[in-house]
């Protein structure tokens, strides 16, 4: 007996101490990096695309330019700009981009490495309002560009200026478009006069810019968007007809709108007239118009093509068409049209052969991805068609089958929250004890129970050893697997279930649940890559907002709201899902059925929704709280009885603060009740924003976060105890006139100014400014010009700590601590020069706020940084540290350091980073951190290194080595141990 228990010890001591080593690669280190943490590169949804040399280039909603690879949809290169692109256009080695914006930036960049080549905003030098309106690529490989001035300037392939036209044009006439055209550049312009109106017409020589001819032609249109260049002609519509000019020459051919069969007997409105140009360098252009029929609208479109001075019909679309599902490629016009639920038929058309139309039928169903968005006709041989839902995801299709595909709409995350997996043990074992009730119980019956799913559970240890054993090899050979485009695709089949995951040991598997501006709602695993576990599209919604309201508990899943706003119906919208699924979440309960429906969609616009701490009864859930500014109305979501009984015991403390609309005042409220039970939002105070100045930042506290210690220990034992007041938040007040900014902390029970500070020539016109809080202090960023003696002119961080008296052991009565008191607390502050600038910044957070925090900044060079809350603390010493600076571990003066290690993001970059969000892990060392915008970024952050954990200069295998030598020489050492004491005996 003795040895058997011996033995089992031992193997128990084996497998614990194996687990343990192999669960720690789960852990953060350096040379893991891109292993444990992921990064997916987005482009957002395409709004143009074409196919080059195996290349798709595309420009997108979100302001980038990029190439993919044909084959794969990966990104071979992308550029993110400012503005949005107004103009587009390539040639085979080149392409460039016009911004949309007052005075526009020429942009052009080499085609196969997305390198730029030259840029300029202002082309001609000789008028300083002249902006780019107009550019096209010549043969030569030179770009002509038209500016508002009427003048065409000639740029070479590096951007020098070759010649310069500047004709003299009077008040009355408007530059139009240019083209080439057999080795000419033609300039359009538009000639308002007296008794009629021209478009006047210069041919300019390319090599010189000499003129050569120049010509009118009698035309009135209508709008000057409906002027196109078409390959060589110029054709507008007037007095609904399509008027058409060969350039070079001044004859004008006429056709009736009305003589196309699209357009036969409908009254269209002339204004809704529109001319899409279907590829750069064919003759086909698409037609639209707008009739009402039954006092309902409808649209109507064409594809016609200039056929010498003639305008013919290529493809009659009628009235079951969208405009973005055509498209063309050299003499083939292409259209998309959804023939059911399930199937979109894509018709081909050979405009030169007037060949029969080809159709190509695709399976998909509009349910998960909404309709066409966009779509183009890359190439016919083999046929390579885009196509863009409404969702925000691409995909690629060879015929009728898919290629590829991209999640893109990642790229348009309006909110993201972290949540907690269940625990599998707990999820699994317990499986049937939600309905267990102690008095109906014994505790035998239970134990008996729980040893049932225990040895139920038996079957799985092998592959559990297996699991912990592979795991560093699965996340390797995942690292490997999971792109972005691999991951998309794993949210095509959309009626599968998806699979259970669980909680591990550490708490360092989660998900995210994003909501984006497409109307989508993500979830991703933590681990994996960021692999996608479903993915539910609700059409024609807006998502701004998801909050999670319940954790995982034994049998019941997680819960989260996603809200949004209905654009099509104008209403506000609530979607209670389940966290593991998806699926919307129905209560069991029959009393509250009604009240608790998992959709709400109401008129009412909440201007903000507060999640409370508090919880209803029946399903455990948060109660948000959502504010109506129209009515001052509060309403609580779910309304059952539980909820409005729970809720009412915390009505006396729902205080809250809000920005008004135009960000000249803050105003803060108490909810009351009303009439009938109804909530109120009673204004109790109001702080205005001085005249001339703005409100651009606004910082508090998160409600989740954990606070460790009262107080900070210095170095000589005593005590600095902070002022942790919940209702802290700061506002940063520029006066971009004065160039001052005014930080000032406000208390959101009462109003009153807790602390104000003035920072002088502040520069707030060309930089943001960030605010981060904590516990007891502020930290906030931004640009000071330096004119001021003993500043520089660089980007700083200040510090802000809150402490409840200026000196050490110093303490406030609890009771002066009220809302309504006016203690104010005791501010230590200062300044350091920060190396970058900020896009955006978060705070770690921690199981129980023990670890030191770190400032995560996302900077303009798309990187994420961490600083350590040492580093950005006002007691740092200025002189030579002393024994108790140094007992207190304080770090002397200086700049924040530009060190590589304190990246997060190493060498990747994290393109258009709006928001960085942190939760903790069931470790204490150990926070996650997500950042999204453009981009999708996840790592973990140890801000005072993996203290709970072993590090990996661990020697595991000598401590394998000492096992087993200590396992050896107890099984040589035992028999004889054994044999001592029978001897011993025997004396």
């Amino acid at each position: 007996m003795y040895r058997q228990s011996n033995r089992i010890s031992i193997w128990l001591l084996i497998g614990t101490l194996l687990a343990s080593c192999i669960q720690i690669a789960h852990a953060v280190f350096e040379d893991q990096a891109g292993v444990l943490d992921w990064h997916h590169a987005w482009i957002g949804t395409p709004e143009i695309a074409t196919e080059r040399n195996g290349l798709i280039y595309t420009v997108t909603s979100r302001n980038v330019i990029a190439a993919l690879n044909a084959s794969t949809g990966e990104i071979e290169w992308r550029q993110l700009l400012e503005r949005p692109v107004a103009s587009f256009k390539m040639n085979d080695d080149a392409l460039f981009t016009i911004t949309d914006e007052k005075l526009p930036l020429l942009q052009v960049w080499d085609s196969p490495s997305g390198k730029l080549l030259w840029q300029d905003r202002k082309v001609d030098d000789l008028s300083k309002d002249a902006a780019i309106l107009d550019a096209v690529f010549l043969s030569t490989g030179d770009v002509a560009i038209l500016t508002s001035s009427g003048s065409v300037v000639i740029r070479t392939k590096d951007g020098g200026q070759h010649w310069r036209w500047v004709p003299e044009l009077s008040s009355s006439t408007t530059p139009v478009s240019l083209a080439e055209v057999d080795g000419h550049v033609y300039v359009i312009n538009e000639h308002k006069g007296v008794l009629s109106n021209s478009l006047q017409v210069h041919k300019l020589d390319t090599q010189h810019g000499i003129v050569q001819d120049e010509y009118k032609l009698s035309a009135s249109p209508k709008d000057l968007d409906l002027v196109k260049v078409i390959n060589g002609h110029v054709v507008w519509i007037e007095k609904n007809h399509i008027k058409t000019n060969a350039l070079g020459s001044s004859d004008i051919s006429t056709v009736s709108i009305d003589s196309f069969e699209a357009f036969h007997s409908k009254a269209i409105i002339s204004d809704t007239y529109a001319i899409t140009i279907l590829d750069q360098g064919s003759n086909e252009f698409l037609l639209t118009g707008q009739f009402i029929s039954d006092e309902q609208p409808y649209h109507v479109a064409a594809v016609l093509k200039v056929d010498g001075n003639a305008v013919k019909l290529t493809l009659n679309l009628g009235t079951s068409f969208y405009s973005h599902t055509v498209s063309a490629h050299g003499n083939t016009v292409a259209a998309l049209q959804r023939q059911s639920k399930n199937t979109l038929t894509l018709l081909l058309k050979h405009t030169k052969s007037d060949a029969e139309t080809a159709k190509s039928i695709i399976e998909h169903s509009s349910d998960h991805t909404g309709e066409v968005r966009y779509f183009s006709l890359l190439s016919t041989v083999p046929l390579h068609t885009l196509v863009v839902y409404d969702d925000g995801s691409m995909r690629l299709y060879h015929g009728s089958d898919l290629a590829w595909s991209r999640e893109e709409s990642l790229a348009y995350i309006a909110d993201s929250e972290f949540v907690d997996l269940p625990e599998e043990k707990l999820w699994s074992q317990m499986a049937d004890e939600t309905s267990e009730v102690p008095e109906q119980h014994s505790p035998i019956q239970r134990y008996i129970h729980r040893l049932q799913s225990d040895i139920a559970k038996l079957p799985e240890l092998p592959q559990w050893f297996l699991t912990r054993f592979s795991g560093v090899m699965e996340a390797l050979q995942k690292k490997r697997e999971l792109t972005p485009v691999y991951l998309s695709q794993q949210s095509l089949n959309d009626s599968e279930t998806p699979s259970m995951i669980y909680r591990d040991n550490f708490g360092l598997r989660k998900l995210i649940i994003s909501v984006t501006s497409t109307g989508k709602v993500v979830a991703q695993d933590t681990q994996n890559q960021g692999k996608l576990i479903w993915a539910k599209y609700y059409p024609n919604v807006q998502f701004e907002q998801v909050i999670s309201v319940r954790a995982a508990t034994v049998k019941m899943p997680p819960l989260i709201v996603a809200i949004g706003r209905n654009v099509e119906e104008g209403t506000m919208v609530l979607y209670r899902l389940n966290a593991l699924d998806g699926d919307e979440y129905y209560t069991e309960d029959a009393s509250i059925a009604e009240s608790f429906d998992p959709i709400l969609e109401t008129p009412t616009i909440a201007t903000k929704v507060f999640t409370l701490p508090v919880q209803e009864p029946d399903e455990r859930t948060q109660i948000l709280a959502l504010y109506d500014a129209g009515t001052t109305r509060v309403y609580i979501y779910p309304d059952t009885e539980g909820a409005r009984s729970a809720f009412s015991e915390f009505l006396p403390s729902f205080y809250f603060s809000l920005v008004n609309k135009d960000s000249t005042a803050i105003k803060g409220y108490q909810v009351v009740e009303g009439y009938r039970g109804s909530l109120t939002a009673s204004a109790v105070w109001n702080f205005d924003v001085p005249k001339g100045s703005t409100l651009v930042a606004l910082g508090s506290r998160s409600p989740h976060e954990k606070v460790a210690s009262l107080g900070r220990v210095l170095g000589n034992r005593n005590v600095l105890y902070k002022y942790l007041n919940p209702n802290l938040f700061a506002v940063a007040i520029a006066d971009p006139q004065a160039q001052t900014m005014t930080l000032t902390l406000l208390d959101g029970v009462k109003g009153s100014v807790l602390y104000q500070v003035t920072h002088e020539d502040v520069d707030t016109i060309h930089h943001d400014v960030h605010i981060g809080t904590s516990e007891n202090w502020i930290v906030y960023h931004y640009w000071s010009n330096g004119a001021i003696r003993g500043s520089a002119k660089a980007y700083q961080v200040s510090v802000l700590e809150l402490y409840e008296g200026s000196g050490e052991n110093e303490r406030i009565d609890s009771k002066s601590l009220s809302g309504y008191d006016n203690q104010r607390p005791h501010i230590r502050a200062d300044t350091f020069v920060f190396p970058y600038g900020v896009r955006t910044l978060g705070i770690t957070d921690t199981r129980n706020g023990v670890s030191t925090r770190e400032v995560l900044f996302g900077l303009n060079n798309n990187q994420i940084l961490g600083v350590s809350r040492r580093m950005l603390d006002s007691r740092r010493p200025r002189e030579k540290p002393n024994k108790e600076h140094q007992e207190e571990g304080l770090i002397p003066y200086g700049p924040i350091p530009d060190e590589r290690k304190m990246f997060l993001s190493y060498s990747l970059e994290v393109l258009g980073m709006e928001s960085i969000i942190t939760a903790p892990a069931l470790l204490e060392s150990t926070s996650l951190v997500f950042a999204y915008g453009l981009d999708t970024f996840f790592t973990y952050r140890a801000p005072s290194r993996q203290f709970d954990v072993l590090s990996e200069e661990f020697n595991k295998s000598q401590l394998l080595l000492t096992i087993v030598a200590l396992v050896v020489a107890i099984f040589v050492t035992g028999p004889m141990v054994r044999r001592k004491r029978v001897n011993t005996l025997w004396k």
